[in-house]
């Protein structure tokens, strides 16, 4: 939702941010979700979805994504300016290019998604 110059994103999704301009300054504010689950409603199509959880690590073994067969994640590479197309297959698991490789995402991290199923990404997690 934009009101102003203020854009509210909902926790979990993402935006692809385009600015050929100068630099400028982004703030984000917020609490670190908690409960059992903290859960992360996904869409059949594609969207753009971040873990709820401020942790780094591999998509599905770290930060437990529900990957299904045919799953797609668009990553972006700053360095190169272009995506990184991974896709699941519920033998190989996640696939770049043919070969093996899950992707791994940043604390707050935003990526593309092409689901086939709607579901939620959900994760118990507390702040001790």
């Amino acid at each position: 939702m934009v009101v102003g110059d203020t854009i509210t994103i909902d926790f979990g999704d993402g935006v692809f941010l385009l600015n050929p301009a100068a630099p400028f300054t982004v703030t984000w504010v917020g609490e670190v979700a908690q409960g059992n689950p903290v859960s992360n409603p996904l869409v059949s199509g594609l969207q753009i979805k971040s873990s709820k959880i401020p942790q780094a690590g591999k998509v599905t073994t770290d930060l437990l994504y529900p990957a299904e067969a045919l799953d797609t994640l668009f990553k972006f590479n700053t360095g190169l300016q272009s995506y990184e197309v991974y896709t699941y297959d519920d033998v190989d698991g996640w696939l770049r290019n043919g070969v093996m490789n899950e992707p791994s995402l940043d604390i707050a991290e935003a990526v593309f998604l092409l689901r086939s199923t709607s579901g939620s990404w959900s994760r118990n997690f507390t702040v001790n």
